[in-house]
Order: C-alpha cells, then structure tokens, then sequence
C-alpha cells in the first residue's frame, strides 16, 4: 500500500533496517534503498515514496539537503532523520523542514517500526480524508445545477435575498452571474401531450434543455430552472459581448434566431413542438427579472387556445393580464409590515419591484391604477398616523399632489411621489440618524426572511447574531413594538396567505414550507388568525 524510501551512505545500515523491520504490519508494501543523497532523488523522481528515512551526514548532500529537495518533489511525503550527533543546529533545521521525526544512532529498531507504523497511519487517513473531500466535492459538483434551478425559481418568484446573502449563493454556486448583469429572458414550453408520463416528461426537458444549450451557448451565458407550470424559463447574457452585441435590440434579434433553430431542433430530434417566448428587452438581475417572468406567463396563458410551435419576442404593451391584482402589493413582507417595523431601505427595494409590475399593468385598466395608489398611499398614511400626524404634514411640500389625483396620470409620476414620501417619512418616523440597534434588526429580519420555512425559535435567531435571547427579544419589542414571535407569526401566515391565493400548492405543503411540523397546526394557528382554515381562505378567495 504504501513505498518507504531509506537512505544511508553505509549499506549494512540499510540492510539492517530492511531486514529487522516488520515492514507488512506497518503498512508498507514496497521498500527501496538508496545510498546517497543523488541516488535518493533518482528514486523520487521516479517512484511515489510515501516515507523516507535518511541519514544526515552523508557524501555530497546531507541529509538536510536532501529533505530541502524532497519538500520540493513530493511536499507530502513524511520524513525521518536519523543522526549519529546530538547536535542542536540539525535538530532546528529538521524543524524547519516540517521532518516528522528526528532519531539518534544507534537506532532502536523498535522505536523506529512504531514511529514508521504512525507515520504510514497518518498517510493512510490523510489519504482516505482526501478522497472523501474529492468524493464529496464530486457530489456537490453533480447538484449544483439542482441547487442553481432552485435559487433561480426563487428569485423569479420574488423570493426575497439580501444582496451580501445573493452575492455569496452565487459565489458558492459557481454561477456566472452576478448583481445588477443585464440580462435577457425567454421560456420554453413543451406541446402538452395526453398519457406522457412524468418520467418521460422530464427526459424530453432534459432533451430541450440540452439542445438549447448547445445552441445557444456559444453566443449567451444560460441559466435556467423550471417553473410550477412546466415551462422551462432561462435568462442569459451575451459572452463577451461587443458594443453591437450590447444594444437590446441586437440581442432580442439574435436570441429569436436562434430560438427557432432550437424549435426546428426539438421538432427533428424529439418529435415534440415547442414553443417559445422572448422578453424583448434587457433587465437589471435580480431587481428586476420578477416583471419578465410575469409578462412571459401571462403572454402564455393568453395564447393557451393557440396551437403549439410558436416563437415570439413580445414586450409590455403586448401583454394583457389575465392576474386580477397586482401581486407584488401583496407578497409578505407587505409594504405596510416593513414600515411598521421600520424598514426604510427593504421598503424601497420592495417599492422598486412594485412599480416594475406596475410598468406593464398601469396603463391596462385604471383599477389597476387605484389598486396600487390606495394601498402604497393607504399603507404611508397609516404609518403616519401612528406617530400622531397626517401624510400631507410628513411628505411637506416635496410630497407632490395628493396620490389620488396621479390614478389619471403615469406610473413614473406616481413612482417619484411615493420615493419621495417614503424618504421623508424616513427622516421623520425614523429620525433622520442611524439607530446603532439598526444592524441587529436587519439581521433578525435577514434571518427570517431567509428561513421562514426552518427553526425560527428565539435560541436559533439569537444563536444566530450572537445575543442573549432574552436580551434580543427585550430589544426587539423595544425598537419595533412588536413581539418578535408575533413578528413571526404574521409573517409565516401572511405569507402562506399569499401562496394560498397565488399558487394550487396543497396545503400540506405549503404549512411544511412555512415551516409548520403538522397539517393540524398549520390549520389551527392560521383559523385563529385568518377566523377560517386555509381551504376555506382559498375558496373565498377564488370566488
């Protein structure tokens, strides 16, 4: 198993350890001899030597030499000096050279077959640890493109992700994208077929998967995941890009080229059609991809009665809304809860993914208009009235019109109306200077946000950033006003409120996504809160 390597100028010091050391019980399978420093080096040269003992003072190269060579060609290899001088200078310099041992002659053929058999114990377990991090690294290799898809479907759902905490997933993914690329994005659905069973479903999105990348990636940088509705939905970005490949215009043109080679390539190779949509511009990743994903679904529900095989860029005026709200206004945190609890910046963020929707439904219909107008607006006044004042007195004069004479006007006006309350109701509520507690908060909320569906007790949020428990609750009732585990709990049911309305996930499933160990709980907690179950919710809901 493992090769030791002895090296003396005297050859009956070779021979007797050759012949007097049990090598087998130690280990070692293959013994070689070498009788100078040179002759040492051809053997390592060409042999692996997993062990090697050699004599300090040698003819030409010392044995201290020697070692200084051998740290070069085989830095694992462990070594033993052995020495006929009881010299302190030897002793350091073997130090130095990491030698795993350092012996006097005469040796003790005993001591020396016990401090080979722990020397050739340490190889093999550090062997045996190599080849389980090669083994798990492998493993981890072989998900990562599960683990990419997953964090992808998330972020199209508008899962939300502090951007430290992004930046890191992607660092740890091996992904090529990073904050604020510009990306383009398109989605794949396959002819939907009677009697195809889930196995040979995913075999033939395997198969897309696999020609689009093939023909794609030499010209875009893909990534992809699929969606609850089977669509496959990728967003990519060009490699290299030059400053004609930049412009939008050039890029939506030649993703359309050669989306219809992979519906032409799909149709040969796979004997199945189908089709394809491009979002005919570039967006900010991961503020704003939410909004063309919307468009791409909406665009696919609204061509349901059309036949398959088709291949289209389409853009927000040509997306009609089959939705009836504006989901963003609703996905937890909602707007009003992260005012309550005083988070500005989370706030804006959410303001800005908001607005991204409204973009393409604003000009749809006016309700749409005075959907999103009533609850911004409703949600700034009644933060405002909390701390004893109207809206009008905090947003001043910088505030613009009253919000409910933009229904009529642009989303952009309304957009600047409601930056320009939130930063003053900052300055106002929030006092204008940074409340040192402020970081912890953020990380409790990070936290939360993060792990809604895991351990959210508060040991495991206090473990977490390094707080007393009880300190950390006292200071969260503090800051906010609100119990951190009512915190929570709101924030789990609003949250399962919002799957319950726009998702047809069982509810099983989404109590055990919230975290929720039984059915029965989920139920129960959500009847206190809500005053009906979940299914009850849904059905009322849906009428």
């Amino acid at each position: 198993m493992l090769d030791i390597l002895i090296v003396d100028d005297h050859p009956d010091q070779v021979a007797g350890m050759l012949r007097t050391i049990d090598w087998t019980s130690c280990q070692v399978t293959g013994t070689h001899a070498a009788y100078s420093g040179t002759e040492a080096l051809e053997v390592l040269r060409r042999q692996t030597i997993h062990l090697l003992i050699t004599d300090i003072r040698m003819p030409g190269m010392t044995g201290i030499e020697l070692i200084e060579q051998v740290r070069r060609l085989s830095p694992k290899t462990r070594c033993v000096l052995i020495s006929g001088y009881a010299d302190f200078e030897y002793a350091k310099q073997a130090v130095n050279l990491n030698t795993s041992r350092y012996m006097m002659k005469p040796v003790d053929f005993d001591e020396l077959q016990e401090t080979v058999a722990v020397l050739a114990r340490e190889v093999l377990n550090e062997a045996e640890t190599a080849e389980t991090y090669r083994k798990n690294i492998h493993t981890l290799h072989s998900y990562l493109p599960a683990f990419r898809s997953d964090l992808l479907t998330q972020l199209l759902g508008g899962r939300p992700m502090t951007g430290p905490t992004l930046a890191a997933k992607l660092a740890d993914l091996d992904s090529p994208f990073r904050l604020r690329d510009e990306c383009l994005m398109f989605a794949v659905l396959l002819a939907p077929e009677v009697g195809l069973s889930s196995y040979d479903k995913s075999l033939f999105e395997y198969g897309i998967v696999n020609i689009t990348e093939e023909l794609m990636s030499p010209q875009f940088v893909l990534w992809h995941c699929k969606d609850d509705e089977n669509r496959i939905v990728f967003i990519c970005k060009p490699v290299g890009e030059t400053d004609d490949q930049a412009e939008p215009v050039v890029c939506v043109k030649v993703l359309e080229r050669l989306a219809w080679q992979v519906q032409r390539q799909v149709l040969r190779w796979m004997s199945r059609k189908v089709s394809i949509l491009i979002a005919s511009r570039r967006w900010s990743f991961p503020g704003q991809i939410t909004l063309p994903y919307f468009m791409l679904k909406e665009s696919f529900r609204s061509r349901q009665m059309q036949p398959a095989g088709y291949v289209a860029a389409i853009d927000e005026q040509s997306v009609t809304p089959i939705s009836g709200h504006i989901n963003l206004l609703y996905e937890p945190p909602t707007l009003l809860r992260l005012l309550e609890v005083g988070r500005w910046n989370q706030a804006a963020d959410k303001l800005d993914r908001i607005f991204a929707e409204l973009a393409v439904k604003w000009t749809l219909s006016e309700e749409y208009a005075r959907e999103a107008v009533f609850t911004i607006a409703g949600s700034f006044q009644s933060i405002s009235h909390r701390s004893g004042r109207s809206l009008r007195e905090i947003t001043g004069d910088s505030g613009g019109e009253h919000p409910e004479s933009m229904i009529g006007g642009s989303v952009e006006q309304f957009k600047a109306w409601a930056l320009v309350a939130l930063q003053r109701m900052k300055e106002t509520i929030g006092g204008g200077v940074q409340n040192p507690k402020v970081p912890v908060l953020e990380k409790v909320y990070s936290y939360i946000d993060e792990h809604y569906g895991g351990d959210l007790s508060l040991q495991a949020i206090a473990d977490h950033i390094k707080m007393h428990p009880a300190y950390l609750s006292k200071l969260f009732k503090a800051e906010t006003s609100v119990n951190l585990n009512e915190y929570i709990m709101k924030y789990r049911l609003e949250r399962a409120a919002h799957l319950l309305k726009s998702t047809d996930g069982k509810i099983y499933e989404i109590g055990s996504q919230l975290g929720y160990q039984t059915t029965h709980y989920f139920i129960k907690v959500f009847k206190n809160y809500f005053g009906m179950t979940p299914q009850e919710y849904r059905e009322h809901i849906l009428d």
